[in-house]
């Protein structure tokens, strides 16, 4: 199992590289552009202006070098107080954007999806983690944070950043629920989504996340750790299921959970989608 596993994360996609969306870091994981993606109405969304990556807690000074060339006016940080607490974020010297957060915790798995993590093999761990997807767009601290991050992405004065611990699971969801606010294809919004698999060492990322997650959840196997380092389709279409059976429609959801009505989104849109 293990030496499977190991080649496994070792097999990386420098193809998407080298487009230039993902920014390879020595100690920060997913860090990349979502922008550029072409919407329904025409037009796509600006490049350089929108970012995405796993919490800085690890970002070496060259790290820190690199990230500080973009000129951030604002950070959304989807972790809770607890996490921020113990996994502080490194700042680029001079780096003068605001911090958005929520101090209640985000990360939890509900209580019923949380025993019998250390002898569940990948497709166990895939399907918990396909129901724990199926909440997080209502867990009112996520529900929060993404009013929050709308309103930033619609005033902040400079390119912005979204992260949570590992870049890909809150985060993943944001920012796919920003594509599909603004007309982006359902298969580029996956595209985007799935980049997760290939922007980290995934070895590397599994002992981070592995000593985070089981610091609060007890012992994972290897496998469901495997799993937990990476993003799958099914979790994904699993959270915008749950989306559309609760509340209709992805309209309804953004004005209802959101505070999304069409000025806002008009404003939000102006702001990030060039012709």
């Amino acid at each position: 199992m293990r030496n499977a596993l190991a080649a496994r994360c070792l097999h990386w996609h420098w193809g998407a590289m080298e487009d230039g969306r993902i920014t390879p870091l020595e100690g920060v994981h997913n860090f990349r552009d979502y922008g550029g993606y072409g919407v329904t109405n025409g037009g796509r969304l600006r490049k350089g202006l929108l970012f995405r990556s796993g919490q800085h807690t690890n970002a070496t000074d060259r790290d820190l070098a690199t990230i500080g060339a973009i000129p951030f006016a604002a950070i959304v940080d989807l972790r809770g107080g607890p996490e921020r607490a113990s996994y502080p974020c490194r700042r680029a010297p001079g780096f003068a954007g605001e911090v958005f957060f929520d101090d209640r915790d985000s990360a939890s798995l509900p209580p019923h999806l949380q025993g019998d993590l250390a002898s569940m093999n990948e497709d166990e761990m895939r399907e918990r983690m396909r129901e724990n997807y199926r909440g997080l767009p209502f867990r009112s601290s996520i529900a929060t944070m993404l009013k929050t991050y709308f309103d930033v992405l619609g005033k902040a004065e400079g390119p912005s950043l979204i992260h949570c611990f590992a870049g890909k699971d809150r985060t993943g969801i944001s920012v796919a629920l920003l594509h599909k606010l603004a007309g982006v294809h359902p298969d580029d919004i996956m595209h985007d989504y799935l980049l997760t698999n290939e922007a980290s060492d995934r070895r590397k990322h599994m002992e981070e996340i592995g000593e985070f997650m089981q610091s609060r959840w007890g012992k994972m196997s290897e496998a469901g750790l495997y799993v937990m380092s990476g993003v799958y389709p099914e979790w994904l279409d699993a959270a915008f299921d749950s989306l559309l059976e609760r509340c209709g429609s992805f309209d309804a959801f953004f004005a209802e959970r959101v505070g999304i009505d069409d000025a806002r989104r008009e404003a939000i849109l102006a702001r990030l989608i060039e012709s």
